[in-house]
């Protein structure tokens, strides 16, 4: 299995951890990570490295740049600015 590390435009790592899939959100400081391909979804904040403690099964990209982030039973939307909306199914 290969990991992924994210890179600035020099090819210098921003983390030190690789993980199995980093996806970009429309904030250039916020990436959905994934450890490895059994693990769920969770927020990194790049300029603290920080990684949310709350995880989700999946990042869904919409429109206008919203995203669904999917939990058990709960989805949450989340808008340009990460700001989150939840409702039940």
């Amino acid at each position: 299995m290969d990991f992924v590390y994210l890179l600035d435009f020099d090819g210098k790592k921003l983390l030190d951890s690789s993980y199995f899939s980093i996806a970009y959100s429309h904030d250039p400081n916020m990436y959905f990570v994934q450890h490895d391909i059994n693990s769920k979804v969770q927020i990194l904040n790049l300029p603290d490295k920080k990684i949310s403690a709350e995880k989700y099964v999946q990042a869904i990209w919409m429109l206008n740049d919203f995203y669904i982030l999917q939990k058990e039973k709960e989805y949450v939307l989340v808008n340009q600015k990460m700001e989150k909306f939840c409702f039940n199914t």
